[in-house]
């Protein structure tokens, strides 16, 4: 059997290898942006572009990546006014041309083999998804929550799967996902622009249940860094806690405006209904009891446009998330406040007393965006 490398060779020395295009999003990246470069520029799969969106970067970033274009024409710079991440990924993904689309962000690398062993798995089984796992530095850095989702379990989905989306640490971090070119033009494939904060999450559940066949692999092929000055870090940290809050509303509406009338629905709405409680009520209780009523009630409207019935709730055995929907719907009304016991309680009959504990620290570190 060939090695990957000796496979990597072939597909090079093939008149039809294909093209890999990187997107990259650039925005204040001076001090890391050549690192990111390198690892790059190491690839042991050199039939790449790489398309670098310099979105208002105000120190010098944009001439650090124009520099590097004049000596590598793999290498595009594109440059836009400060629209955000997700604008600038959807304007990388717009003018790539290649066969298969990955991520990158400016203060993270690949391993040399990344792009490599992604290409292999296209050859080789055709996926319209790849997702992969990654690395943290400093590891010691990582959140719980995070190391839990570094490793995705292996296996192959066709269409929608709620092993996949629900229980397979397949999600978030686009960074961590390569895509077939054909894929996203048929599905026309983006991130949702008006998603600030959890634009991931969106993107994954977009992208799941219309892959045909999608592949989750072990392999840690991505190094994401822990930076204080990185991006989530900052609207963590700058953020108060109810506009966190209204960012996390607007990711569940996404993906309900979605998802509401797709034929996948009818088989998704207990382990969306499950989610959608546990990605925002943690927060949710830590407000004060008027805004824990305003948001609840605008969460019940929202989960009541998913239509599950009390009865479904019960042939299915969720009585755990129909007795704390409940409890929501009285917290909206006023009647009685939703409180962390609450939650507690939902997690050790859904999931165990070690999931809620792994549950309540990732809370506590403020990560819990995560989940």
């Amino acid at each position: 059997m060939n090695t990957l490398h000796e496979q990597s060779n072939a597909f090079q020395n093939d008149s039809c290898m294909p093209l890999v295009s990187v997107i990259m999003p650039v925005y204040n990246a001076a001090e890391t942006l050549s690192q990111t470069l390198t690892s790059l520029r190491a690839q042991t799969y050199t039939h790449f572009e790489c398309i670098c969106v310099n979105d208002g970067s105000k120190d010098n970033s944009l001439e650090i990546a124009q520099e590097l274009a004049t000596r590598d024409v793999r290498f595009k710079v594109i440059n836009q006014r400060n629209l955000g991440p997700s604008a600038a990924r959807n304007r990388g993904i717009h003018a790539a041309t290649g066969d298969i689309v990955m991520f990158i962000d400016a203060d993270d690398t690949y391993k040399p083999y990344t792009i490599e062993r992604a290409v292999d798995i296209f050859v080789e089984k055709h996926p319209e998804v790849i997702t992969f796992g990654f690395d943290v530095e400093p590891n010691t850095c990582a959140p719980i929550s995070m190391r839990e989702l570094q490793t995705p379990r292996a296996g192959e989905f066709s269409g929608y799967s709620t092993t996949c989306i629900f229980h397979s640490n397949s999600r978030p971090f686009g960074v961590r996902v390569a895509l077939a070119a054909s894929f996203i033009q048929r599905e026309n494939v983006h991130f949702d622009e008006a998603v600030g904060l959890g634009e991931d999450q969106v993107f994954f559940m977009y992208i799941y249940p219309r892959s045909q066949k999608t592949i989750l692999i072990e392999d840690h092929l991505y190094v994401y860094t822990m930076r204080s000055s990185s991006f989530a870090h900052d609207l963590h940290k700058a953020q108060a806690h109810s506009q966190k809050i209204e960012a996390h509303m607007l990711v569940v509406k996404s993906i309900i405006n979605d998802w509401i009338h797709k034929p996948w629905m009818p088989r998704a709405q207990k382990e969306l209904i499950s989610w959608i409680l546990d990605f925002m009520l943690f927060d949710l209780v830590q407000e004060p009891p008027l805004n824990r009523s305003r948001f609840a009630a605008e969460l019940a409207c929202l989960l009541d446009r998913i239509q599950m019935s009390a009865s479904t709730f019960g042939f299915l055995g969720f009585a755990p998330e129909q007795q704390l929907l409940q409890k929501l719907r009285a917290c909206a009304q006023g009647i009685r406040m939703l409180s962390s016991k609450d939650l507690v309680v939902l997690y050790v009959k859904r999931r165990g007393v070690m999931a809620c504990v792994r549950r309540v620290l990732a809370h506590l570190q403020g990560h819990s965006s995560y989940s």
